[in-house]
């Protein structure tokens, strides 16, 4: 049997409309399995705000946690900061002439 996942909304009639045509050129019966949003499912708003206020994170209140400064960063230069520069030198000077060998006894797949 294969699956196909879709997307869809039953109405007050119960019946199934789905969101676009199946991507699929069979034609006959189907078993549909439905998955409805649970009522305790909560949306991200309010799971971002229940983390905010759990108590599990008053720690963070502590004047102990207040570590950092805005002296302490350095202003963001926005034209630098889109200009994305890696430097692979660390690796390409990390190899010397007597690493030669070195995997020679490591198994291949």
């Amino acid at each position: 049997m294969k699956a196909l996942e879709i997307t869809g909304t039953v109405n007050a009639k119960g019946e199934l409309h789905l969101d676009k045509p199946l991507p699929v050129e069979q034609t006959g019966r189907v078993r549909v399995i439905l998955l409805f949003t649970e009522a305790e499912d909560i949306g991200e708003n309010e799971w971002l705000k229940a983390a905010a206020t759990n108590p599990v994170f008053a720690f963070l209140h502590d004047p102990e946690e207040d570590i950092y400064t805005l002296e302490d960063g350095k202003p963001l230069n926005k034209t630098q900061a889109s200009v994305i520069t890696r430097s692979h030198d660390a690796f390409l000077q990390g190899y010397a002439p007597e690493d030669e060998g070195l995997y020679d006894d490591y198994p291949s797949r």
